[in-house]
């Protein structure tokens, strides 16, 4: 009888339980993550007894001696994976639809402003002297600058919005990784499993998957180790690593992150992340980053040219001007232009990096740092020290096997080629001073590399692979100003046409060309406006041992003046005097060496001051400038009609293409369209991807209401029939009693 009430007391409490757990599995139905519980269910056979008499075994009834989750791990796996890509898409989609919207509007005004800078710059070269006409371009080129300045803006705000997001992530997957070890901690103390513990511990790893994919592997105890990238530890047991947001190297802003684990540290490469961290980090790499430099490269080619053209030129008055915009090379964008690395050994730094203005034929003599503002192909650049430079410290100099070699590598065309300097052309032993302070491609604005010059503080202190990142156009967008205050500025007219002409005697030596150079005007000068008229010409021609008329005696090299008028007739005059003098001495004073010149000369004329650079002249070497001062001269500005119609620029070294500004711009809106939409694509096949995973995960973990709505109909009948023979158990016991009393 004992064990016929055994045996319905454990089916009661058995069935009990089955039912139970067959309500709080219908109660989580579309819970996320969690796993459906399964209970195990076996008979009592260690407690069978056999009877004494008839030799048969009685079973003692049922226990429910387990509670477990229902797991696919490698479906689970997968579906991280999918998760971890689908949050990755979704970030990347989030901010390429904003950064295409910023190209829609500001990006739209800025095309249109570029456009009407050009038709208002075709009003002003059909009428020159008009004086609206000139305010209104000058007023266009202020929204032009200010859309390039809003433009820049806009890139800064998403950078900064996007490093706000990588910290906050950062927090929040510290936050996660403590909680993961918490929980490890609580299983690996107590021997028995707790399927909700479980499931909170899959909701952490879920909600890790979002911000960067991990892996995970499980065990026995069911605590779980993650791993980033499948190799960078991150929890550990009851151990959780903290990841720091830290400086960029080389460029502080480019942060990047470091696994603190223990007392070890370990840089995390973009490739081991995953999810939204991974997709924020990308876009400010491959889309920030670009965008930033397409729009310095725009603000720069625009202000570069059209500074030649306005520098070359005369205003409304025939005076020389101030240059259109403010200069390509501004104080405040040389501590964006080069960063060193970390790893430095040496502690020198590039002091300048200077992109070549377009040459101007009146300054190209005074700085050769100004010149070829086209030539700049790369946006990036990698310069790395092959060799240091040696010094004799006993002489203070170096020596040819010495030199300074360096490593310089496009980044976007990967070309590389060395430096050296000083190079194995220079006569050796070399002054320290002499090098110092320069730019390491050389003096002469041909020397410059693919545009730009650099400049190191201290040649002394560069050690063996210290390593530089140079950015020529960084800065330039955000710092650009228009710098004429009024229309009567902008340099319509040609005014001086400069041309020179080498002697025939000179044709065959192999010298760099002299340049004559105007450094100013003053059209108030009484003489030159009686002398210097519309269409004159003013020769300057080098004699060599001659005295010159009316000059002193026993000077052999000089400059000779010749003036002529429109017919080509000589202008009698003389500074100073009237005379018959058909040319007119400067007494320049020149060595009698044929390599003159060790220093730029310069001189006035007629209120024109000129500077005639260092290199050799040859007798007979003549400089022209025909000029034209007229207010309705627009041979200037069809100079910068010309450029805003034609392609003028060449942005990569390796493609041959050249864009107009609008084009240039507008190819990048296109990239940017691209690729929002690709990525919207991408997020789509992502979505789609990840939702058969999850369903087919959930298939096989979830609840299924008809196998639990089954199973409650099942137990709730055991549960019956247990009650059911342990109530008839009951009153047999009680009628025994009864009757035996």
């Amino acid at each position: 009888m004992s064990n016929i009430l055994n045996v319905s007391l454990s089916g009661l409490l058995t069935a009990q339980s089955r039912l139970s757990l067959a309500q709080s599995n219908i109660t989580n139905v579309n819970k996320e993550n969690y796993h459906r519980k399964v209970m195990q269910q076996v008979p009592e056979m260690e407690r069978r007894s056999m009877h004494l008499y008839t030799g048969n075994l009685y079973g003692l009834g049922a226990d429910a001696t387990n509670i477990s989750r229902e797991s696919v791990q490698f479906l689970e796996h997968e579906r991280r994976l999918s998760q971890s890509h689908l949050h990755y898409s979704q970030k990347s989609t989030e901010y390429l639809n904003e950064m295409d919207g910023i190209y829609s509007t500001i990006g739209q005004r800025l095309t249109d402003s570029i456009n009407n800078f050009r038709e208002k710059m075709s009003n002003v070269q059909q009428y020159p002297s008009d004086k609206g006409l000139r305010f209104s371009l000058l007023q266009e080129s202020h929204v032009v600058v200010d859309n390039i300045v809003r433009m820049s803006t806009q890139v800064d705000l998403l950078s900064d919005k996007v490093e706000d997001e990588i910290d906050k992530n950062v927090q929040n997957l510290n936050q996660l990784l403590a909680n993961v070890a918490q929980i490890n901690q609580y299983l690996i103390q107590n021997s028995v499993q707790h399927p909700d513990l479980l499931d909170r511990r899959d909701h952490l790893v879920h909600q890790l998957n979002q911000f960067s994919g991990i892996h995970t592997h499980e065990d026995p105890s069911g605590a779980v180790t993650v791993l980033l990238g499948g190799v960078k530890t991150l929890v550990s047991k009851t151990y959780s690593a903290t990841i720091k947001v830290i400086e960029g190297n080389p460029r502080p802003e480019q942060s990047q992150l470091e696994i603190q684990f223990s007392h070890s540290k370990v840089q995390v490469e973009n490739r081991d992340l995953g999810g939204s961290i991974s997709s924020l980090f990308e876009y400010r790499d491959k889309v920030l980053l670009p965008a930033r430099d397409h729009i310095d490269v725009l603000a720069t080619q625009l202000a570069g040219k059209i500074n030649q053209i306005q520098e070359q030129g005369f205003d409304l008055d025939g005076q020389i001007t101030t240059p259109w915009f403010s200069s390509i090379n501004p104080p405040e964008a040389q501590a964006q232009r080069s960063f060193g690395y970390d790893h430095n050994e040496g502690q020198a730094q590039i002091s300048s990096v200077l992109i070549n203005e377009m040459p101007d034929v009146y300054q190209r003599a005074l700085n050769p740092n100004i010149s070829h503002v086209g030539d700049v192909v790369g946006a990036e650049y990698n310069i790395r020290v092959y060799q240091p430079l040696q010094l004799d410290t006993a002489n203070n100099v170096a020596s040819i096997t010495d030199s300074l070699q360096l490593d310089i590598t496009n980044q976007h065309t990967q070309e590389t080629i060395r430096v050296m300097y000083p190079p194995a052309t220079a006569t050796f032993p070399v002054n320290l001073a002499d090098l110092q302070g320069k730019s390491i491609f050389g003096d002469q604005l041909e020397d410059a590399y693919q545009g730009f010059h650099l400049t190191f503080d201290d040649l002394t202190q560069l050690a063996s692979d210290d390593q530089f990142m140079v950015r020529p156009f960084a800065g330039m967008a955000a710092n650009l100003e228009v710098l004429l205050e009024a229309g009567d500025q902008i340099a319509a007219a040609s005014g001086l046409q400069y041309e020179f002409t080498e002697t025939a005697t000179a044709a065959a030596v192999d010298r760099q060309i002299p340049k004559l150079a105007m450094q100013g005007i003053d059209r108030s000068d009484f003489l030159q406006r009686k002398y210097i008229q519309e269409g004159y010409q003013v020769k300057f021609v080098y004699d060599e041992g001659v005295d010159p008329a009316g000059g002193a005696a026993a000077v052999n090299h000089h400059l000779r003046v010749e003036v002529f008028d429109e017919a080509g007739a000589a202008v009698l005059y003389r500074e100073g005097a009237e005379g018959d003098f058909p040319s007119v001495d400067l007494g320049i004073t020149l060595p009698t060496t044929i390599d003159n010149l060790a220093e730029p000369h310069a001189f006035s004329y007629l209120g024109m001051r000129f500077e005639i650079d260092s290199n050799t002249l040859e007798a007979g070497d003549t400089f022209t400038y025909q000029t034209d001062f007229g207010r309705e001269n627009n041979l200037n500005i069809t100079e910068f009609q010309s450029l805003l119609n034609q392609p003028a620029i060449q942005h990569v070294a390796d493609d041959q293409v050249r864009f107009t500004f609008v084009d240039f711009y507008e190819a990048q809106v296109t990239r940017i369209g691209t690729e929002t939409a690709a990525s919207k694509l991408s997020l789509a096949s992502a979505s789609e991807f990840f939702q058969f995973l999850d369903a087919k995960v959930s298939s096989k973990i979830g609840v299924n209401l008809d196998e639990e709505a089954a199973d409650l109909v099942r137990f709730r009948q055991a549960y019956q029939a247990s009650a059911q023979i342990l109530e008839t158990a009951s009153m047999v016991i009680e009628e025994l009693i009864r009757s035996m009393n």
